[in-house]
């Protein structure tokens, strides 16, 4: 890998992409294709665990490729050249510029690193002041290569040129399968189709995670340059309504009749098209408007509630991911949002959080959380406990925010009312159909009875006891499921500062700031009504749990 860098090899094949012969500039595409690529795969055979039989990371990022790819972008090898290979009416020729640009950002959807804080940043993770220097997760030069496949390699001050940018070419892919009359133009293959809408995928992920990462330290000096290209790219992709073309791709009616147990290119370009709308719904403001006015929360959710699709393995992602699981966090991501965004005193928001609750609750919501928070999650299968603990953290900040959007709901307890019919009606069909005489178990006792089961565990992976899987493996998310968990219990319980930590969309709240998000109702005892017994006996539950004695002691002191 040094050798080709410092030798000048990968300076010389990214001058020969700007060649006039076509053939010079296919040999020179594809030779830095395979090369990224080898070196990628190299690396993870030799850095595997003994033992492991295989590539048990294939796909994932190392040290050596990520130097092929910081040598690429540094020596114009994203640049115009890539984009007359994305808009060539040859489809071998396009089919060939998606590749090479896969193969430099295509870690960002493959390991888990990638898209695995989303959540964390819509709720509560950026009030810790954690920046981007908190943890090197090896995927900076990735990210670095998709921002400059939007804005390309030139200086922050200078326009983008639109030859420079490779997202409209990647778009108008992605338009051509969706016919004439969504602004397609001639049909490209859907190999093609699902090639582009992977990378911008990638994309999407990478300008999402940096512009909600750095708003924590947006003035500090050494994120400014970052931030300020992550977000001229996320103004390039909002200007293109990449997450109208992903929102049609959607719902399309194609998509509708999909078997989530088969790998299928449809699948793999629905999934794609997920990524998108969870990435821009987590950073941008006019993504997350224009999605809850097309009432996206009630699709979403009916989607992750497919048959199968949230236990399938992703045919995008890995083992680590379910195919169902972008969907569910997206719909989490917007209930977060328009929850929080409209206890603000400058909310312009033309629809209320209610009608986003009702909406989920419409789509079988309820139904989905019972099931997911009572699956059993078996840690001797790394990659397949990963995926559930994922799926189980999503469910519970989707419960913080349903239970948090019913107690505000304080006029005619309209909300509080459907979400316990709801439960309730879950927990007579499982009675029914399920539990076979087991007993009564609704959504709550579940819940909590998931804080109980994850709170040891959350000790001593916090204390440094517990660990699963190999060197190569990305440690299991027990904190971000514990985190969950108690954000989900405590809004059960009728709590609610703790989730609005972090204010809205791509910004941080200091201390200082909460007043902008808590009203006086927020505090002292709340409002009587026929379901406060409910609440107290969840808040007796909850603090037998935290008071409980463990190997590790208790989280809170019995007074």
């Amino acid at each position: 890998t040094s050798q080709l860098v410092s030798s000048g090899g990968v300076m010389i094949l990214c001058s020969l992409l700007g060649a006039d012969d076509a053939d010079i500039r296919a040999h020179a595409t594809s030779a830095l294709e395979a090369i990224v690529i080898a070196t990628r795969e190299i690396g993870m055979a030799v850095n595997k665990s003994p033992g492991k039989k295989g590539f048990y990371r294939a796909g994932r990022g190392t040290k050596d490729d990520s130097a092929i790819v910081d040598a690429i972008v540094s020596n114009g090898g994203c640049g115009n050249t890539l984009v007359h290979l994305l808009i060539s009416a040859d489809e071998s020729v396009a089919m060939m510029g998606c590749a090479f640009a896969s193969a430099l950002i295509s870690p960002l959807l493959t390991d888990p690193r990638g898209s695995g804080r989303t959540l964390q940043f819509c709720s509560s993770s950026a009030a810790s002041g954690m920046g981007l220097d908190s943890k090197d997760d090896g995927l900076a030069s990735y990210r670095n290569a998709a921002l400059v496949l939007v804005v390309g390699s030139g200086s922050d001050d200078v326009a983008i040129r639109s030859d420079a940018s490779c997202l409209p070419a990647l778009i108008q892919i992605l338009k051509s399968g969706l016919g004439q009359s969504w602004g397609g133009h001639s049909t490209r293959s859907m190999k093609l189709q699902v090639m582009a809408g992977e990378c911008l995928a990638a994309i999407s992920l990478a300008v999402g995670h940096i512009v909600c990462e750095t708003a924590v330290n947006a003035s500090h000096s050494m994120y400014g340059p970052l931030r300020r290209k992550a977000v001229r790219a996320l103004e390039v992709m909002e200007q293109e309504q990449i997450y109208d073309v992903a929102f049609r791709i959607v719902t399309s009616a194609s998509s509708s009749s999909l078997d989530a147990s088969r790998n299928t290119p449809q699948s793999r370009l629905r999934e794609a098209a997920g990524l998108i709308i969870l990435a821009c719904a987590s950073c941008s403001s006019e993504c997350a408007s224009y999605l809850i006015s097309n009432r996206a929360v009630s699709e979403l959710v009916a989607i992750a509630g497919e048959s199968r699709m949230l236990t399938s393995s992703s045919a995008l992602r890995g083992d680590w991911a379910s195919r169902g699981l972008c969907f569910l966090e997206a719909s989490t991501t917007l209930l977060l949002q328009a929850w929080k965004n409209t206890r603000r005193d400058d909310d312009t928001s033309s629809t209320s959080p209610l009608s986003l609750l009702l909406e989920a609750l419409d789509a079988g919501a309820v139904g989905i959380a019972s099931r997911v928070v009572k699956w059993k999650v078996e840690l001797h299968n790394h990659d397949k406990a990963y995926s559930n603990i994922r799926v189980k953290t999503a469910v519970c900040f989707m419960l913080s925010a349903m239970f948090g959007i019913a107690r505000d709901d304080d006029q005619n307890a309209v909300g509080t009312s459907r979400l316990y019919n709801a439960i309730d009606a879950d927990c007579a069909a499982a009675l029914a159909y399920e539990n076979h005489g087991k007993g009564r178990s609704d959504l709550i006792a579940s819940t909590i009875a998931l804080l109980k089961a994850t709170a040891p565990y959350a000790q001593r992976f916090a204390n440094g006891n517990l660990t699963t899987g190999t060197s190569d493996d990305e440690p299991l998310p027990m904190m971000d499921l514990s985190e969950a968990c108690f954000l989900a219990v405590g809004s059960i319980c009728g709590a609610i500062t703790g989730c609005f930590a972090s204010g809205t969309i791509g910004s941080s709240t200091s201390c200082n700031d909460l007043h902008m998000v808590l009203k006086s109702s927020d505090f002292g005892a709340l409002k009587s009504d026929k379901h406060s017994h409910l609440r107290r006996d969840a808040s007796v539950m909850a603090c037998e749990i935290l008071t409980m004695r463990t190997d590790q002691g208790p989280f809170l002191p019995n007074v």
